[in-house]
């Protein structure tokens, strides 16, 4: 089993896919994962795995304040520096409720700007009333294992996409865990690290989506902590808007047949062999298995060839970095399924069930990992 640790970046929830608005706005929206086939890790620079910044009219982060929200609270939740690349004096999000349809349209005055790297960043600040939130909470779904709330969408200007936002929610009863305190910087607790990186967020204006400052976090860690965790997961505390809920970035493979080739840049981050991979977590999804499951699978697969391999048309979710529909067991990192659906074959008919509990990794994903032989990975056969 990996050891992992998972670090807060003091610098950040969530985020999902880019798609229009649905037929219900009430309907949650699924978080999905941002993990991308790395072409340059295997020899094939595409032109669209170049870094590119954030476009005009993409929202990045915002400050929940209070930072957890709980039922019944009597006070307000103002979503602060809720930064958006550009110039843009108004915005509209369409906010969730349980009576309306097609949502709550509201048009939201900027309060200010920055400027990062000659980009100007517009920033607003929501409100919304104890009422309000008492509302939203009688409508949804939420608690230990799933800590937030979906809040409702922001359209980026043109109207052509849109960026779910979620609030993080908290449950009484917690017990509370001892801060050690290094400096101004670092701070922990247990096994999880807070790190203030003030460029972690703002490094996505200019890299992109996915592109926050890793480098400078995991630097920062290790100059306090040992290099003896394979992965590092950072979860920020500002909340990162995107298209995606959480992501994982291989820095070194030593596995091959994976169609992915060996490689080795832990020097960069400040690893000296330890470190496999790097992940972020927007908001609270770093607290469900479903997502840390998913992404750690990431280190190994999904990167086969199936069009190459074996004919098939790939579809679904990043279908060149996801498992693709097949028998043999549930799969955790796949472009159409959850682990909580499989496919089944009977009498030449292919059938979608509940995966019994424990859902767990297909065989083809424990072969890849190095738990299965591959005569131990029975036959399957694809949809």
């Amino acid at each position: 089993m990996l050891p992992v640790l998972a670090a807060a970046v003091l610098a950040g929830q969530t985020a999902a896919p880019t798609l229009l608005l649905r037929a219900d706005a009430r309907l949650e929206p699924v978080q999905i994962c941002g993990t991308t086939p790395r072409w340059e890790l295997n020899g094939r620079l595409r032109a669209d795995a170049l870094p590119t910044g954030l476009a005009g009219g993409e929202p990045f982060m915002f400050d929940q304040d209070p930072p957890l929200v709980f039922a019944g609270a009597s006070s307000s939740l103002t979503l602060r520096n809720f930064s958006v690349v550009g110039d843009f004096p108004a915005v509209t999000f369409r906010r969730v409720t349980r009576d309306a349809p097609d949502g709550v349209v509201e048009t939201w005055t900027r309060v200010s700007m920055r400027t990062v790297s000659g980009q100007i960043v517009s920033l607003f600040e929501p409100t919304w009333t104890a009422a309000e939130i008492d509302q939203m909470f009688s409508a949804r779904r939420y608690g230990f294992d799933q800590p937030f709330v979906y809040w409702g969408a922001f359209e980026v200007a043109g109207g052509a996409a849109q960026r779910y936002i979620y609030v993080r929610t908290g449950l009484a009863g917690i017990p509370l865990s001892p801060v050690v305190r290094i400096n101004d910087q670092v701070q922990y607790a247990s096994d999880v690290v807070n790190l203030v990186v003030p460029t972690f967020e703002d490094a996505r204006i200019t890299g992109g989506m996915n592109g926050f400052d890793l480098v400078s976090a995991a630097r920062l860690f290790y100059q306090y902590f040992a290099d003896r965790y394979d992965v590092l997961a950072l979860s920020p505390e500002s909340t990162a808007i995107g298209d995606f809920g959480a992501f994982h970035a291989n820095v070194q493979n030593t596995v091959s047949g994976l169609n992915l080739s060996t490689f080795n840049q832990d020097a960069r981050y400040g690893s000296t062999g330890a470190l496999q991979g790097i992940e972020v977590y927007a908001g609270a999804t770093a607290t469900r298995y479903q997502d840390t499951d998913h992404e750690m699978a990431h280190q190994w697969g999904s990167d086969f060839d199936w069009t190459r391999i074996a004919g098939i048309s790939r579809a679904g979710h990043q279908p060149g970095a996801h498992s693709p529909l097949w028998t043999g067991g549930e799969t955790l990192i796949g472009a159409v399924l959850f682990g909580d659906r499989r496919v089944s074959a009977s009498n030449g008919r292919f059938t979608i069930e509940q995966t019994p509990p424990p859902a767990a990794y297909h065989p083809l994903e424990r072969y890849s990992m190095g738990i299965l032989t591959a005569d131990q990975v029975p036959d399957f056969e694809r949809t």
